[in-house]
């Protein structure tokens, strides 16, 4: 679903550099423990930040109004959470960049199922997106991918499997979002409409 631009939303980010970060900052980017390929307005790594204080987490969104309004979102909370920064940026411009195993999580939330065969190599589940969270990620670090789209779901099973490195595990029908987790803003509205979430977890096993 494409966002309004909001008139406000160039002014908040240029006010914000050191937690709005754009393609410019990819140099020097801070450290970081966690990423979500796709934070959307903000409402899962929010609250994900709260759970796991320990982290310093980066959300990746290519929208700028969403980017926009996630950043909006953090600052009007009560108490601002520290550990957390945004950054407007296609994925395929951050992943390379990003150390050997230097990260504790990845988060794909609901992600552009592309559903046409020809535009499947761009889904962020491919083999080949795949080799690039495994290169990332730390010896027992977890992958983490949620959907309510069917079909991207059981072509998802088969690219992890194709790809063969995480120990996986398939949730169907992920009924109940549990503890250490959090729902976004999409996955509460679709759990709402009673709509179906399917989730993989993968992890990196330590060798």
């Amino acid at each position: 679903m494409r966002l309004r631009h909001k008139p406000w939303a160039d002014e908040l980010i240029q006010g914000h550099k050191d937690i709005a970060l754009d393609v410019d900052d990819i140099p020097d980017l801070p450290s970081f423990d966690v990423l979500e390929v796709g934070s959307g307005c903000g409402g899962f790594i929010l609250q994900m930040s709260e759970k796991y204080p320990e982290y310093e987490f980066l959300g990746a969104e290519v929208a700028k109004t969403a980017f926009a309004i996630g950043l909006k979102k953090m600052l009007s909370l009560e108490k601002i959470p520290s550990n957390v920064r945004f950054i407007n940026t296609p994925v395929d411009t951050l992943i390379p960049v990003i150390k050997d195993k230097s990260l504790d999580r990845v988060y794909l939330n609901f992600s552009d199922p592309w559903p046409k065969k020809r535009h499947h190599k761009r889904r962020l589940t491919y083999p080949t997106r795949l080799a690039s969270y495994f290169r990332i990620l730390k010896d027992g670090g977890i992958l983490f991918f949620k959907t309510d789209n069917d079909g991207l779901y059981e072509d998802s099973k088969k690219y992890f499997v194709q790809f063969g490195q995480f120990n996986y595990t398939f949730i169907d029908d992920y009924k109940i979002v549990t503890p250490d987790d959090a729902a976004s803003e999409y996955e509460a509205k679709f759990r709402a409409k009673g709509v179906v979430i399917h989730k993989i977890i993968a992890v990196k096993e330590k060798k």
